[in-house]
């Protein structure tokens, strides 16, 4: 008849617990160490990421208002140009002062012909933002001049607070 069911040695191939085997091996520690190090790193290395993200998009929106602004007057669309000032600027100097120091610079050579933006920073202390982008600006009569234009936040995007006086 051959023993009950349930009773004796199991089948050949039959993956069954065995009383005789050694129990499995634990996993050491210093396995789980590195585990964890491992996860840990790559989750760093993410968050460094979004930060430069965010850090490159804040940088590259200084430089976007300051040219923005600089081709509106070297288009001579001073009206533009002035709309880009922030609201504090151009509540103590009305549009018709501004258009008209930009057309008298203008007439007497020292219109903006071309611009190179090459040094942006933002910066924050104590909870205050400080933007500005600058570079070289090159006016009609053929002289250059090295501008910082000083920004700030309006609504939902930047203005220019400071650096434009330097081209009138």
């Amino acid at each position: 008849y051959g023993p009950a069911p349930g009773y004796g040695p199991p089948p050949s191939g039959y993956p069954g617990f065995n009383p005789y085997a050694a129990p499995p091996p634990q996993r050491s520690s210093i396995a789980r160490l590195v585990w964890i190090l491992s996860i840990l790193g790559v989750l760093l290395l993410g968050g460094c990421g979004v930060a430069v993200v965010f850090l490159v998009q804040s940088v590259s929106k200084n430089a976007d208002a300051v040219n923005n602004f600089l081709r509106d007057v070297r288009n001579q669309q001073f009206g533009s140009a002035y709309s880009r000032l922030c609201p504090d600027v151009r509540a103590g100097e009305p549009a018709a002062a501004f258009v008209q120091s930009l057309q008298s610079a203008r007439d007497r050579g020292h219109g903006v012909t071309s611009y190179d933006i090459r040094t942006v920073r933002t910066s924050s202390v104590n909870g205050f933002t400080t933007r500005t982008a600058g570079g070289s600006v090159t006016f009609s009569d053929g002289s250059s001049q090295v501008i910082t234009f000083g920004l700030e936040k309006s609504g939902s995007g930047l203005c220019v607070a400071t650096g434009y006086r330097l081209l009138t």
